[in-house]
């Protein structure tokens, strides 16, 4: 090797050829140095001639073997007959668990060895292209079927014939190789010159898949089509804006104009049983909540404005983003320069539409791309939308656009529905902000012809409507083909008090179309997330001794002459009206006076609850009236 040093100087380490962000390595396990055992995993780069330290193994070891097969996770024996699973992307040993046939399940461990019955001197290994662990020593031959978890299953091939030590064993083709090694002579050890093969072996490698994958929203799981996200598909939680290389996660609206370019990111997720190729392709649209692929996002232009394309960089280059050999069960998250974004502004928007389309010839589109781009996100897991807006209240522009658009060539019945999450549904958006639509843009015309038919609408101006329920529509718009409608959007806070943390409110925009048939499809929508400030939380209710009208802490005569002052003396406020409420009906009058001399002097009926001192501890008021209690101290 040139270049670097390895972090040690090391002999007979055990070596793995992975690709590191899209370029070939070599690993190199264990070893020994000087005749001490090593622990570490070094990284050798063929193209630099760099080594440089790389992970650590659970246990020091200098004679080391190591077999990946098509999954990528490496089987890391070790000379004490046990071996384990690294995952080296993640840089994580992992737990090699017996299990029932047909699980893959892996448990990350720090340091969790599978003790194995055989000793492993000697020892030999090799991935198969059957996608098993081959281990040969001098008396035994086994296989381990990472699929199931299981040794020697189905059934455990033969020894090679020769009776050898010390020997390199490969995979090649449909074929094992024990190649040459020694074995031990009278006068030490002798030489071998011969190649045996194991085989031929089932190609079970090439019918494993990647399924390259990006998550429509948390509870999507990556299921073709998707049957767990709903109607709205568009708010994708794997592709987000920045407006600077922060690699922060929350989404943000594209700033145009400025220095820096905005950065998209998008994660790419691999839920198959082999590593998965490909490249990420990525597309922008004016906002809408009707678009048609490829119509609307590849050189489409609008009153002679550029209205959507391809993702392209400050030289009117497509951008696209590779992914090379992702794991199972692995992410990446890639990010492009957005260089070519227009004006938002200009379009009457705060944001573009944006879509992302995984490329592979390993991973093709399960189903069969149609101008519906509702149909193909929930067809395939392989594309996904982002038609997001967050909306800062603060804003000094608060009307936000979004077009309406019907993207069939024929009339069409559209309805647009306004929708609050049925999670946020008790502290939504509409508690916190006026939600208000301008459909002065055309649409109003057709809402008129159309009958004014929908609900949760009342007009606040002429034209201008707030939503007034968690799920507001407009109905039976009748339009054209390709007839669209700028409809705005503004939110205006409630001006209530509330906490510094800010939160998120979500409102869904939902455009359904009718056929002529009719046939009533999503055709697409827009989200709108609205940040809040939080509602500050609620004082914690006053707490009291009940009949304690003077608070010093017992039940006196003086309770009762304090009532009875104040009710016909005029001698000041009570402190606690709460307090001097001895019988809880939520008035003060001479029956609470005389609730208190009755317990004293008769032992009547106490005070009612949280009850009078010494007989109970502090409590609130359990029944809601019209007193409070504005200061009571003999609870502290």
């Amino acid at each position: 090797m040139q270049g670097v040093p390895p972090s040690q100087a090391r002999e007979r380490p055990a070596a793995l050829a992975i690709e590191v962000a899209g370029v070939e390595k070599v690993l190199l396990f264990g070893g020994t140095s000087g005749g001490a055992l090593l622990d570490t995993i070094d990284l050798y780069d063929p193209a630099t001639g760099a080594v440089t330290p790389f992970d650590l193994v659970p246990n020091a070891d200098g004679e080391m073997k190591v077999a990946a097969p098509c999954s990528g996770v490496a089987f890391v024996f070790d000379e004490l007959g046990t071996f384990q699973a690294y995952d080296p992307p993640a840089k994580k040993w992992l737990d090699v668990l017996e299990s029932s046939v047909g699980s893959t399940a892996w448990v990350p461990l720090a340091i969790s060895p599978y003790k194995s019955i055989y000793p492993s001197f000697g020892l030999a290994v090799a991935a198969g292209r059957d996608g098993k662990v081959y281990m040969v020593n001098h008396s035994k031959a086994h296989v381990y079927d990472p699929a199931t978890g299981l040794w020697n299953a189905p059934s455990a091939p033969q020894k090679p014939t020769q009776d050898h030590w010390d020997f390199p064993l490969v995979s090649l083709g449909d074929r094992v190789y024990a190649v040459g090694g020694y074995m031990t002579g009278q006068k030490g050890p002798v030489p071998q010159a011969y190649v045996e093969a194991y085989g031929p072996l089932p190609d079970a490698c090439s019918s494993l898949k990647g399924d390259g994958w990006m998550q429509d929203d948390v509870s999507d799981l990556g299921d073709e089509p998707n049957s767990k996200t709903g109607q709205v598909l568009w708010a994708s939680t794997d592709i987000w804006v920045r407006n600077a290389p922060d690699g922060g996660t929350a989404h943000q609206n594209p700033e145009f104009g400025n220095f820096q370019k905005p950065h998209i990111y998008v994660k790419v997720r691999n839920r198959g049983l082999a590593p998965v190729t490909g490249e990420v392709h990525l597309y922008w649209s004016r906002a809408s909540t009707g678009l048609a692929w490829p119509n609307h996002w590849v050189s489409f232009q609008s009153s002679g404005l550029v209205a959507g394309d391809v993702v392209r960089d400050s030289f009117g280059n497509p951008l696209t983003a590779t992914v090379k050999g992702l794991l199972p069960g692995h992410s990446e998250t890639l990010h492009v320069e957005w260089g070519n974004i227009p004006d938002p502004t200009v379009h009457g928007t705060q944001h573009f539409c944006l879509l992302a389309r995984f490329v592979s010839a390993q991973d093709p589109m399960s189903f069969a791309e149609t101008s519906s781009v509702w149909d193909n996100v929930h067809g395939n897991n392989n594309i996904a939308w982002k038609n997001v807006t967050v909306v800062d209240l603060d804003s000094t522009n608060k009307w936000q656009g979004v077009l309406v658009r019907n993207i069939r060539e024929a009339e069409a019945t559209v309805d647009v529905v306004f929708r609050v999450p049925d999670r946020e549904r008790e502290d939504s958006l509409l508690e916190h902000a006026a939600a208000d639509v301008d459909l002065r843009g055309g649409i109003f015309d057709r809402w008129i012809e159309g009958g004014t038919q929908g609900r949760g609408l009342l007009e606040v101006e002429p034209g201008v409507f707030r939503l007034t329920e968690p799920e507001a529509a407009l109905e039976g718009l009748r339009m054209g083909p390709g007839e669209e409608h700028l409809v705005l959007f503004r939110f205006t806070s409630l001006g209530e008090r509330y906490s510094e943390e800010a939160e998120l409110r979500r409102l869904d925009v939902i455009q359904l179309s009718s056929s002529i048939e009719g046939r009533r499809t999503v055709e697409g929508g827009e989200t709108y997330l609205v940040e809040v400030l939080g509602r500050a939380p609620e004082p914690p209710a006053p707490v009291f001794h009940r009949g304690d009208a003077d608070e010093n802490r017992s039940l006196q005569l003086t309770d009762a002459v304090r009532i009875l002052g104040n009710l016909y003396l005029g001698q000041g406020e009570l402190p606690c009206a709460d307090a001097a409420d001895a019988n809880d009906d939520g008035a003060l009058d001479i029956s609470d006076a005389v609730r208190i001399l009755g317990f004293i002097f008769m032992g009547d009926v106490s005070p009612a609850p949280p009850g009078p001192p010494g007989f109970e501890s502090c409590g609130p008021d359990p029944t809601p009236d019209f007193l409070d209690c504005a200061e009571y101290r003999a609870c502290r």
